[in-house]
């Protein structure tokens, strides 16, 4: 844009709007155009008219310290220490055994609870929830029909376990042990915990018992000898 001096309005200098550095006014044309009307060297003929921008200003403020995991270690550990004393890590704990000591019953299990849950979704989609007969009771019979069978399949994967496991150095009453300490941990996180983030601090504590019991009751759990 041209800068012109007062009172006689001498073009004496360009500025560009773009950059906002002040350029030295340009050589008259010989076609007649005014010189204000060019565009100065180094703009483009779109810059005409386009309102100063600057560039924001970098933050100089230095990386935010990491978070401390203090609090929420000491928040979840008085909750399991509240539930052992109550004797809820015991009870939780009782359960691992029967899936380390009886691997072809736990391995029925999980298979029951996936079969029934993986039946039910199924038969929950649009393009087949149509051809179930008799609506949401065919598809809990169905549910219930798969969820009994599929518990005859666990000698066969029991042996699975204990013949590809041996890769790894696992067995099946590892695989079982892990499954079902996953299954109780992962599933009151899932189930119950994070439903309740946004609840004040002293129900937030009183939720994450189970969950804070259940991970005590797995990490004091000796397997011992099988």
């Amino acid at each position: 844009m041209p800068v012109h001096a007062q009172p006689f309005g001498e073009l004496v200098a360009m500025i560009c709007l773009v950059c906002d550095e002040q350029l030295p006014a340009p050589e008259p044309r010989d076609d007649g155009d005014p010189p204000g009307e060019r565009a100065p060297t180094g703009t483009s003929p779109g810059a005409r008219g386009r309102a100063p921008t600057s560039k924001p200003a970098q933050s100089r403020r230095p990386a935010a310290v990491g978070r401390s995991y203090v609090r929420p270690i000491l928040f979840t550990l008085s909750a399991g220490l509240f539930g052992w004393s109550v004797g809820l890590v015991d009870a939780m704990g009782a359960l691992l055994p029967a899936a380390d000591h009886g691997a072809p019953g736990a391995v029925g299990t999980a298979l029951a609870l996936g079969g029934g849950y993986g039946t039910w979704r199924a038969l929950s989609l649009p393009g087949v929830a149509g051809i179930v007969p008799a609506g949401i009771v065919g598809r809990a019979i169905a549910t219930v029909f798969v969820a009994s069978v599929v518990p005859g399949l666990a000698p066969d994967a029991v042996e699975v376990l204990d013949h590809y496991g041996a890769y790894i150095g696992l067995n099946s009453s590892a695989v079982a042990l892990l499954a079902a300490a996953g299954a109780m941990v992962g599933g009151l996180y899932w189930l119950v915990d994070r439903r309740f983030k946004a609840m004040p601090l002293p129900v937030r504590w009183l939720v994450r018992i189970p969950l804070a019991s259940a991970c005590l009751a797995v990490a004091l759990y000796s397997p011992g000898p099988r």
